[in-house]
């Protein structure tokens, strides 16, 4: 009798809610999730994080309101979030298709949604599973615009997603310290870059490769010019008579540098870096080869990493010692003209 009644109980018992699987993509991947439409990136991020999942949230797309409920219901059930152009019948259809592909048992409508579909409309479970995946199949997604893709990083948050917003105004993920420091701590996952934006990043791929393991500039980021400022000084250690530079020992240099920079902080809006101009032919003249060399491997090994350089060739008089500096770039002046003893400009 007592077998009978466990074999009840057992028969009895609710189903488990099915656990969503993640799309498998290997560590090096780079999906771009560019279309044109807030609907059709939905779709696609969808398709991009996750295999099989029990169900989906769909909304209007132009519906603010459904929309950031569908977002917070999906993120419970751990689920896609999806939008629907109502002008677009090739939209509504992606969604039906979508709800398809992941093998959906049911979906929850926010608002006015009607879809072409066999799947059940039902309300979404208060709590979901959340995915199995291994690390590496946990993607991050790279945001343009959150407010423009609310569904999108929904279904990413979901998929327990990393997620990385860009600053507002920036649409290259090289030029944000604060994206490339993301990225550099994501290497070995797949990357989901999220937004019409980056429809016209060029080569995406070695973007965001860079941002992981590339070389990350004083103030963060890897574009000198995009979203920095700087404040050099200019010379060469060992010749004070060619600039402020070499006014004082490589140590002190650095200490002015930064103390200069520090008075400008308060004053912008984007990371203000110490730097350095050093100039290589006409120091030499001045200083000599080897203490003009000296000088600027203690100047970059003092300087390093908070500081930048760069280097001041005079064109057609640059050798292969100065080309080789360890400098983050280089400007050619065509206005210096050394003579041997001579000091100054031309």
């Amino acid at each position: 009798m007592t077998g009978l009644v466990l074999g009840v109980t057992a028969c009895s018992a609710a189903a488990p809610t099915p656990r969503p699987t993640l799309a498998r993509a290997s560590s090096d991947t780079v999906t771009v999730v560019a279309e044109r439409s807030a609907a059709d990136r939905s779709v696609r991020t969808s398709r991009a994080l996750f295999r099989p999942a029990p169900g989906a949230v769909v909304a209007p797309a132009g519906d603010a309101d459904a929309v950031r409920d569908a977002a917070s219901a999906a993120v419970g059930a751990h689920v896609p979030a999806l939008l629907v152009d109502s002008g677009s019948k090739e939209a509504t259809a992606a969604v039906a298709d979508e709800l398809e592909r992941l093998g959906a048992s049911w979906y929850r409508a926010f608002d006015d949604v009607t879809l072409d579909t066999q799947v059940e409309e039902r309300d979404v479970p208060e709590v979901g599973q959340r995915a199995e995946a291994g690390r590496a199949s946990r993607q991050t997604v790279l945001v343009a615009d959150r407010s423009d893709d609310a569904a999108a990083v929904a279904s990413a948050r979901a998929a327990d997603a990393q997620v990385v917003v860009m600053p507002s105004g920036v649409s290259d993920p090289a030029a944000s310290g604060a994206v490339v420091r993301a990225m550099h701590g994501a290497q070995g996952r797949p990357t989901l870059l999220l937004g019409a934006s980056f429809a016209d990043l060029g080569d995406p791929e070695w973007v965001v490769r860079a941002a992981q393991t590339g070389y990350r500039i004083g103030g963060g980021g890897q574009r000198p010019f995009d979203g920095h400022r700087y404040t050099a000084l200019y010379g060469a250690p060992g010749a004070p008579v060619l600039g402020v530079l070499g006014e004082q020992d490589p140590a002190a240099s650095v200490a002015r540098a930064r103390k200069l920079a520090e008075q400008y902080r308060g004053l912008s809006d984007v990371p203000v870096t110490p730097a350095f101009e050093i100039g290589t032919v006409s120091a030499r003249e001045v200083n000599g080869v080897s203490g003009w060399l000296a000088g600027v491997e203690e100047l970059l090994r003092r300087g390093h990493p908070d500081a930048d350089a760069g280097a001041d060739h005079v064109r057609g008089a640059a050798d292969a010692l100065a080309g080789h500096l360890p400098v983050n770039g280089r400007g050619f002046s065509t206005d210096w003209r050394p003579v041997a003893g001579f000091v100054g400009r031309s």
